[in-house]
Parts: C-alpha cells; structure tokens; sequence
C-alpha cells in the first residue's frame, strides 16, 4: 500500500485505521487503554518505517464496526466523499485498478465539466463477496449539473 499511496499521491490520500489487535498476544497483548493502542500503532510505523498516516480507532471499535469488522478491509471514497469500492480484504491489484479508473474518471469529468457538459455514469458490478443477498452491486455517479435532466430520481432517488 505504500507503494500505490505514493503513485497515487495526485489523487488519493491513504490512511490506515488501527483497531483491535487480530493476532494479540507475545509483545502486544489486547491493548487496554487507548494509550496502549496508541504505543502499539507507533511501534509498527517506526518498525516498518511506515509512511501512510495511522488513525485509531476508539476502543469500544465504532469505526471498525461501523464499516462492516473486517480484518483487513479496505475503502475507496471518491473526491465528493462517496463509496467508489469497498472489500472485506485487502488486495492491491484490485485498489490499483480502481485508483486508475479514479484518475481517469477524474480526468473526463474535468475535461465534461470544463465544457459544460452535466454527466451521470451507472455500473453494474459482481456483488461484492462479503455481500452474498445482492446479485449486482450498482455504483453510481451523480453530477451537480445532472439535476437539469429530466428524470435524476432515477439516480439520486426521491428527495
């Protein structure tokens, strides 16, 4: 991943979220305080000379269980702050393919918007595999200027 945070700089910050410890035990037993959670963090950025930012999750572990409890997973949330690909692993091939489309997603709608041109897209994906109740996982892109199309319920639903 520090790989991609650096080739991707351009577009995407990268942030690591440090939650509970999945393999405690030895030199790192559960954490019982914050500032134990926060000296194992620490630990592992000057071990591993890690340059993506470390965020910490609160001990109860709000966030972690708030998107989704997986061990390993990871998020990419789009320029507006949207969901653009989710996983409950880890696999940076896949979080390079999708950082490629970002940028180039990126780069058409500069080039629309810089002409005018309001713009909408709908992808149809396999369902994710932490997501086994939907057949096709539907992502979708909504511009400000789409509103003056004649049917945006259709993708931004009812208000």
């Amino acid at each position: 991943m520090e790989q991609l945070a650096e080739e991707f700089a351009d577009i995407a910050s990268f942030h690591t979220v440090w939650v509970r410890e999945p393999h405690a035990g030895g030199a790192y037993p559960q954490p019982a305080s914050i500032e134990e959670r926060e000296r194992y963090a620490r630990d592992f950025v000057a071990d591993h000379d890690a340059k993506i930012e470390v965020l910490l999750d609160d001990m109860e572990g709000s966030l972690h269980r708030l998107i989704g409890g997986f061990p390993n997973s990871v998020y990419v949330i789009d320029v507006r702050g949207r969901v653009a690909y989710r996983a409950s692993w880890n696999d940076a091939r896949e979080v390079r393919r999708v950082l490629e489309r970002q940028r180039e997603i990126g780069r058409r709608v500069s080039e629309q918007e810089a002409l005018g041109i309001p713009r909408w897209s709908e992808e149809m994906s396999p369902a994710l595999s932490d997501d086994p109740n939907h057949e096709y996982v539907v992502s979708i892109d909504v511009w400000e200027q789409a509103e003056n199309y004649a049917e945006p319920e259709r993708f931004l639903g009812p208000e």
